[in-house]
């Protein structure tokens, strides 16, 4: 009986040794599933927020582009309106014109008239034909208001068309860059209309006669222009810092 129970012990022992050995490699297994848990935790915590930031920095891009997009279509708009005023403007001085053919008509009669006149019918002929020499001269300046007025209804009319068009613009074109803005990334151009420059343009930027980038117009005046810088040069390489003073070719 005694050896029984003493064996019984032995196996007790054992079973219980087992059994912690066991539980504690268990234990083991569940610290080691929680520190790499937590590790998992905390860089997807860290790729979350960099996520976060990347979301916030297009958001912000996305609303930059958005402004420029919205100011390029009132430029194209104030330039639509001012092609129709000039239209307007043509057509109103076509009417004075043929007016004042009329009345010149009218007087060459008149004075016409008046000189088959006798006596003091003379003075109407003199004042007639007076008559006709100032018409005649509001005539010639009618007539080179209208063809001012006719040319720049075309220069506005051939600017809508290249804008929609591409930006397209003519072979030669040749400037400087007068400022850069480095925060919104553009550059605002000395050439403008005037020289051939429409919105959605491109050009290339120049440095001792080697292109090192590429700009996109925004917007033109008369004889300054914006433009956006491109984010790589024309061979795909890392674009070097534009400047003040670089030139601009088509």
């Amino acid at each position: 009986m005694v050896r029984f129970l003493l064996i019984l012990a032995v196996v007790g022992g054992l079973v219980s040794g087992f059994f912690g050995y066991q539980i504690n490699e268990a234990k083991k297994g569940a610290i080691a599933d929680a520190t790499q848990t937590h590790a998992t935790l905390d860089t997807t915590q860290k790729n979350l927020s960099k996520t976060s930031e990347e979301l916030k920095s297009t958001k912000t891009s996305l609303d930059d582009v958005t402004v420029k997009l919205g100011t390029a279509s009132n430029k194209i708009q104030e330039t639509q309106a001012a092609l129709t005023a000039a239209q307007a403007k043509s057509t109103e001085l076509e009417g004075k014109l043929a007016d004042s053919q009329r009345q010149i008509t009218i007087a060459q009669q008149q004075a016409k008239d008046a000189q088959g006149a006798l006596g003091a019918q003379s003075s109407a002929a003199t004042a007639a034909a007076a008559k006709v020499t100032t018409l005649e001269n509001q005539l010639k300046i009618d007539g080179d208001n209208l063809a001012k007025q006719k040319a720049e209804v075309a220069r506005l009319k051939d600017i809508i068309d290249r804008t929609k068009d591409g930006g397209k613009m003519p072979p030669v074109i040749n400037g400087k860059i007068v400022s850069v803005n480095t925060n919104w990334n553009f550059v605002v151009l000395n050439i403008g209309t005037n020289d051939g420059v429409v919105p959605n343009g491109e050009l290339t930027v120049t440095r001792n006669k080697q292109a090192i980038g590429k700009v996109k117009v925004v917007s033109a005046e008369a004889n300054l222009s914006t433009a956006d810088i491109e984010a790589t040069t024309p061979q795909g390489q890392t674009q070097i810092q534009i400047q003040p003073g670089d030139g601009v070719i088509n």
